[in-house]
């Protein structure tokens, strides 16, 4: 079997060759190296990659969240994201883009080896070429991929699986619900935190999301129930990730300030 191939699109020189280097010692090719949006959408029809590893931020017309989406629409090619600290909308534009794994700079060698080991393997050269386009997998984000871009989240957040029960929280929602990662990921459901007067509505808009989002309101106040202390009135801005059975729920303290209408 030839060896995997990857494109890396990063704009700092000095990072980009680090990585090649580091792509060479591990076995893989490298097809090229580009820095822009538009660089790497050209190598990737030319060369046809089977892993792109693409920086968030790129100079020029298009980030790399927006090279992903492109591409997406044409190649079920597996993607690793490279990540600084973003803020909580580029986080879900990232989301929304299903990746394979991510790396937060600054990352080692071993880092670098096993997500792209990771994302190799869900994306095999031979066999990913016969896959559905990305539009009919309806595949869910690995839970570590949700946690890492959760973190990045000032605000406290949590990913919602379909069965209701959360799949992954922040720090932030950590400390507001008084529980630890442990005990909600994977055992809670997000009623545990909501007042019960709150919840038919919730669940309502819960379901309807899943039909068609545009008519469920994606901000709105509810009641937050910690595990000590009292009830703290939220704001909590909901968006279901396109193709899986993912909702990102965060949350903003309304308590003592200005109430929305």
């Amino acid at each position: 079997m030839d060896r995997a191939s990857v494109l890396i699109v990063e704009d700092e020189a000095i990072i980009a060759m680090s990585i090649e280097r580091q792509l060479h010692r591990f076995g893989y090719q490298v097809t090229e190296t580009v820095s822009t949006g538009r660089e790497a959408l050209s190598s990737v029809s030319q060369h046809r990659p089977d892993l792109i590893l693409v920086d968030i931020h790129l100079k020029g017309k298009m980030d790399g969240i927006e090279v992903v989406t492109a591409l997406r629409k044409e190649i079920p090619v597996a993607v690793v994201y490279l990540t600084a600290l973003v803020d909580d909308e580029t986080i879900q534009r990232a989301m929304n883009t299903l990746p394979d794994g991510y790396l937060i700079k600054p990352f080692g060698e071993q880092d670098l080896k096993a997500v792209v080991n990771l994302a190799l393997g869900n994306h095999p050269p031979r066999i990913r070429p016969t896959l559905p386009p990305v539009e009919q997998v309806g595949a869910d984000i690995p839970v570590d991929v949700q946690r890492t871009f959760l973190s990045h989240a000032r605000d406290p957040a949590c990913c919602i699986r379909d069965d209701l029960i959360i799949s992954a929280v922040n720090s932030a929602f950590e400390e507001l619900a008084v529980y630890s990662r442990n005990e909600i990921e994977g055992h809670l459901t997000f009623e545990r935190f909501f007042a019960s007067e709150d919840l038919d509505q919730m669940l309502r808009y819960h379901l309807k999301r899943r039909h068609c989002q545009a008519n469920v309101p994606a901000r709105y106040q509810v009641h937050f129930v910690p595990r000590k202390g009292p009830e703290r009135l939220v704001i909590t801005s909901v968006s279901l990730v396109p193709r899986t059975g993912i909702s990102v729920l965060s949350l903003s303290d309304l308590t003592g300030k200005q109430l929305i209408s």
